[in-house]
């Protein structure tokens, strides 16, 4: 007896610790673990009402009807489901389950800090939803198997039995086998280890991912990007919304004073629940932009699309507080957000289509040196072969922006600015550069340039005229205003300037 209780103990001994593991590397293990991957992808959504109205009357009838199941390849992340899931395997005292997930160790620290009536912060939050994100993903691959395994099986079982009639009719003589009829009796009667299939609705399309994952109840609008920072990237935000949010309200008014009375005879903390409700659906819209710009350049927060499903007014007929209406209404507002989704990876598979074909010209850039002094288009061109004398070791330089442009400007003078258009732009380059092709500038080198300065579009008499009276009276002398007068400006068309 002893040695057998002896083996009984050693066995219970090495189950337990077979059961229990304990890994002391979880967090880098969760952080680094692939969620995505190239034979198994899922797109995550994450749905939130637009008012705290939207809120109650909307999202509880979708959770009814995402856990009914009615798709098999959308699977429902609750608040409530995931603080369930804390208390259970975050708690060291309780008994766990024998299959324990892999890293479960990190619902601990969240149940240390719901104990104490603290928030779970976004980065702890996160890891969470990633943990309860891969085991929908081993469940998942874990059905596909068996449902794998199921068809080859019975593809294995039709074979051979076909085979052996066929050998038995060949003994025999005989020609083929005629079709034998099951002699199984045909009943409408269930036996006890029957199971009822649920009916599913199978509308995914083809090309898309293999699962479909939904988060419900989360306001949080960094928790977007700290999942984005840990390989979990969100496709879509879905913003649930009424068509009439005054008929709502109508049909709450007659009830909200009587239950507000309940429930502050009942608990009085329950009175200070939709204001804080309110303001966190508030802070969520109002941050999420921000949230979604605020990623590095490579970062797929900018692939993030927000979407609004709007609950039509058939809807509002319905009792929420009835099971059937509920689940009628909930029905309606998840085929709604699932063909919202469907039409979102159609989107993205057009415009990762035209990014891919999508061909791309590098123009030189014109680059301006702003050391020099700008003053006319021929002085420029001196002030660069000043600097920069042709010789075997310059490098060509950068396409210079003194172009000819005066035919350009005339053009576009002649219109105004609020009707100018890109087609009108357009035409006046292309003019320009007619112009420009048949004279060039050399050509124009006989023209006396006399005449060039004179009617040259950087001169404007009256912008002369300002200038000069505004920068004359800072000269103490009349002989360095005479001076200026005499060598800085070539022509006046205004004797009065010179008084």
């Amino acid at each position: 007896m002893s040695p057998a209780g002896a083996k009984k103990g050693s066995a219970k001994k090495s189950n337990n610790a077979v059961v229990q593991p304990f890994n002391k590397n979880w967090e880098a293990g969760l952080v680094k673990a692939t969620f995505d991957e190239d034979s198994w992808q899922a797109c995550v959504s994450v749905v939130v009402g637009d008012s705290p109205q939207e809120e109650e009357n909307f999202i509880q009838p979708l959770v009814l009807a995402l856990q009914k199941p009615q798709r098999k390849l959308f699977t429902l992340i609750t608040w409530d489901s995931t603080l369930a899931k804390i208390h259970v395997l975050g708690n060291p005292k309780t008994k766990k389950p024998d299959d324990l997930p892999m890293f479960y160790e990190v619902t601990e620290p969240a149940k240390v800090l719901l104990d104490a009536r603290e928030e779970i912060p976004c980065d702890l939050l996160a890891k969470i939803l990633k943990f309860e994100l891969l085991q929908v993903k081993t469940y998942d691959q874990q059905r596909r198997e068996a449902e794998q395994l199921k068809c080859e099986g019975q593809a294995g079982k039709v074979l051979p039995c076909s085979d052996s009639k066929a050998k038995i009719s060949d003994k025999k003589g005989k020609g083929p086998p005629a079709l034998e009829y099951s002699k199984e009796k045909k009943t409408k009667l269930k036996r006890r280890d029957d199971v009822e299939l649920p009916i599913y609705i199978d509308d995914e399309p083809d090309g898309g991912p293999q699962h479909y994952i939904l988060f419900v109840g989360f306001h949080q609008p960094h928790l977007i990007g700290q999942l984005d920072a840990i390989g979990v990237h969100i496709a879509n935000v879905i913003k649930l919304r009424s068509e009439h949010k005054e008929s709502l309200a109508e049909q709450e008014e007659p009830n909200s004073q009587e239950e507000a009375e309940q429930g502050l005879q009942t608990s009085p903390v329950l009175a200070a629940e939709s204001p804080v409700n309110a303001t966190k659906l508030d802070l969520f819209w109002s941050h999420l932009r921000s949230v979604l710009d605020c990623g590095p350049p490579d970062s797929q927060l900018h692939d993030v699309i927000q979407l609004s499903y709007t609950v039509p007014d058939l809807t509002l007929p319905f009792q929420t507080q009835d099971p059937q209406s509920a689940l009628l209404l909930g029905s309606r507002i998840f085929d709604g957000v699932a063909n919202l989704i469907y039409d979102s990876l159609e989107w993205r598979q057009q415009y990762q289509h035209y990014r891919d074909n999508v061909q791309l010209i590098s123009i030189p850039t014109a680059v301006t040196q702003d050391s020099q002094p700008v003053e006319t288009p021929h002085a420029k061109r001196r002030s660069v072969r000043e600097q920069c004398p042709p010789g075997p070791e310059t490098k060509p330089t950068p396409l210079s922006v003194n172009v000819d442009m005066c035919y350009y400007s005339s053009l576009l003078d002649l219109v105004p600015h609020e009707a100018c258009s890109v087609p009108l732009i357009l035409h006046c380059m292309l003019e320009q550069v007619v112009i420009s092709t048949e004279q060039p500038l050399p050509a124009l080198s006989h023209i006396p340039e006399e005449q060039k300065r004179d009617s040259g579009p950087w001169l404007d008499c009256d912008l002369v005229s300002y200038m000069l009276q505004s920068f004359l009276p800072l000269l103490h002398t009349e002989e360095d205003r005479h001076r200026l007068l005499n060598q800085t400006l070539t022509t006046l068309q205004k004797e009065e300037d010179r008084k």
